[in-house]
Parts: structure tokens; sequence; C-alpha cells
């Protein structure tokens, strides 16, 4: 989840640990995966930049923004919500 050059796309794990730290906040676990991968994604787009209006400024060497990390994360999440919805 770095934000230095190098760094491919956004990953939660990267390091081997989630970071859920910013510069200004952090965000506590809720031992949900996917839920707590949102919140490294907006915690990674809050250490990168200090407004949000850059979030969608291309972070990641292939091109993706924190924006982009978000909702990619979001949808993870929704799939597995959905999924558990339509198992029940």
């Amino acid at each position: 989840m770095e934000t230095t050059e190098g760094k491919y796309n956004f990953d939660p794990h990267s390091r081997g640990e989630r970071r859920l730290d910013a510069y200004y906040y952090c965000f506590e676990e809720t031992g949900v995966e996917v839920i707590d991968n949102i919140l490294a994604a907006v915690a990674a787009a809050g250490k990168a930049f200090h407004h949000t209006d850059q979030w969608a400024d291309p972070l990641w060497d292939n091109g993706e923004a924190p924006v982009d990390a978000i909702q990619r994360m979001a949808n993870v999440a929704a799939a597995h919500v959905t999924e558990d919805v339509i198992d029940d």
C-alpha cells in the first residue's frame, strides 16, 4: 500500500500487513477483511494526498488513482455481501 514509485497498484496487504494509518488519522480494524481493505484504501489516499481533490490523480504505476482503489475495494466488498445475501 506504499505510495512510492515502483508500486503497480493498490495492495492492502503490501508489506504483509494492512496499514490503516494516514497522516492525520488512523482507522481501527473492524475484523472484516473486505471492510478493512476499504479503510486501508482510504488511509492510503489520505497518506498520499492532503486534499481529497487530488484523490483522482494517478498514484500507482498502472495509473490507478486512490479513488479507483477505494472503488475497487468497495466492489469486492459488495460482491461478498451480495454473495452472502443470495446464499441465504
